[in-house]
């Protein structure tokens, strides 16, 4: 197993103890069934506010239940991808079970243990204000990524400046970027 794979309990520990007074953790979701170069963007993007970046990949169970089908690949493949961005610190597998799931949100008891100091949201979030409204409710920094937010793709050893948006619509057509 990677070592940047970690339990809830090694994390709430970390964060309270091995980290508290000198780094600041942010916290990023999301499914993760293919990693593409938006993904890698974000947790970029969010490494730039603060030290420890720690990204939660959303459980099988989750996953089955939210998007009424199961993931493509199951929760450890999709953990072991991310954790293989140099960016991310640590992944935490959001495996709470359904008693602690409100709605759409799966990590309500692992922003209430853990108490990361930003929570990273994309603008277009389906529960963004669900999730603000919980993570004012217990002391955290939210900090939205703007659709103007611009990201690096690399292609033929050239790094290429792309728009959010546009990143976007080149995934949903598919197209390459022209550098």
């Amino acid at each position: 197993m990677n070592k940047k794979i970690i339990t809830y309990q090694e994390s709430q520990q970390m964060v309270h103890t091995n980290y508290k007074d000198f780094v600041t953790t942010i916290f990023k979701t999301g499914c993760f069934d293919f990693v593409h170069p938006g993904h890698i963007g974000t947790f970029e993007l969010a490494k730039t506010i603060g030290d420890i970046l720690i990204v939660g990949v959303g459980s099988d169970a989750f996953i089955t239940q939210y998007k009424g089908k199961p993931p493509i690949f199951d929760q450890q493949t999709r953990a072991e991808w991310v954790a293989a961005i140099e960016c991310v610190n640590f992944v935490v597998i959001l495996d709470e079970g359904p008693e602690y799931w409100q709605g759409t949100i799966d990590h309500v008891k692992f922003l209430t243990d853990v108490r990361p100091n930003y929570y990273f949201l994309p603008h277009d979030d389906k529960s963004l204000q669900k999730k603000i409204i919980l993570a004012h409710a217990i002391d955290i920094t939210v900090k939205i990524q703007n659709e103007s937010d611009d990201f690096y793709v690399s292609r033929g050893g050239q790094k290429t400046k792309i728009s959010s948006s546009t990143l976007k619509q080149l995934l949903c057509n598919q197209q390459q970027p022209q550098t």
